[in-house]
């Protein structure tokens, strides 16, 4: 079963939430963004557990989400080697 890209909430005016998008991009690795400020969007991040952004969310190829919430390099390159 392949991965699925992690899936990064994000709100436009959030500076942690662009820093970690312009880390992920530098290092290469494949993600969703997905604002907040769409209803659909919203409801999803409240289900992931989400309190603030950036919150970013991988499955496994068990289907168990896992997710770091803020910008944690260290936490955000130890889930995304182990679950990508």
């Amino acid at each position: 079963m392949s991965h699925l890209e992690p899936t990064v909430y994000i709100q436009d005016t959030c500076l942690h939430c662009h820093r970690q998008i312009d880390w992920m991009e530098q290092e290469g690795y494949a993600f969703v963004t997905k604002e907040v400020s769409d209803p659909a969007h919203r409801e999803e991040f409240f289900q992931q557990g989400g309190t603030g952004t950036p919150l970013t969310v991988v499955i496994n190829s068990d289907g168990v989400a896992t997710s770091v919430q803020g910008f944690q390099r260290k936490k955000l390159e130890r889930m995304l080697k182990e679950n990508i």
